[in-house]
Order: C-alpha cells, then sequence, then structure tokens
C-alpha cells in the first residue's frame, strides 16, 4: 500500500508474524511505485527478501563478540590470540 501512495523504500526491515501460527521471520523489503505518463500511480514493485538467518547470525556473533569481551577483561592473566597465516 505504501508503494501505491507513492512512497519508495530500500531495504526496509519489517518483522513479520503469522497469525495463524505464530511464526515470525524478518524481512528485507524494497518498493516504489510505477507511474503513468502523468505521474499517477498505476502500480507497484515490491521485492521482499526473507533475512531471519542472517539477522540470527548477526545476534549470535554481538552476543559471542560480548562473552569474549567480558571473559578478557575480567581475566588476570594475559591473554595471546594467534591466528594462523
Amino acid at each position: 500500500p505504501r508503494a501505491l501512495r507513492g512512497e519508495t523504500a530500500a531495504n526496509a526491515e519489517y518483522t513479520v508474524r503469522r497469525k495463524d501460527t505464530g511464526e515470525t521471520w524478518i524481512g528485507s523489503y524494497s518498493f516504489a511505485p510505477i507511474r503513468d505518463k502523468d505521474s499517477g500511480v498505476v502500480g507497484a514493485v515490491v521485492v521482499a527478501r526473507d533475512i531471519t538467518r542472517r539477522k540470527q547470525a548477526e545476534t549470535e556473533i554481538r552476543e559471542s563478540e560480548e562473552r569474549n569481551r567480558r571473559l578478557i577483561e575480567a581475566s588476570a592473566d594475559a591473554i595471546l590470540v594467534r591466528s594462523k597465516g
């Protein structure tokens, strides 16, 4: 409906919840109106992507980084991190 009102958005994120099952997922949406030669809105282009897994992975990484930071800050010992390569 927003695109049909003439609005445009790129990569707007929304959490969607199904009423019947309660299942939720996160979507990334881009949309724009399609206009006729007189600039009237005659349709819309909408692209939706399920980004639930990506958002879950980002949350897991943030939580892991925070947990590691707290461990390092609380340690009285020296900590050496070595990378291969």
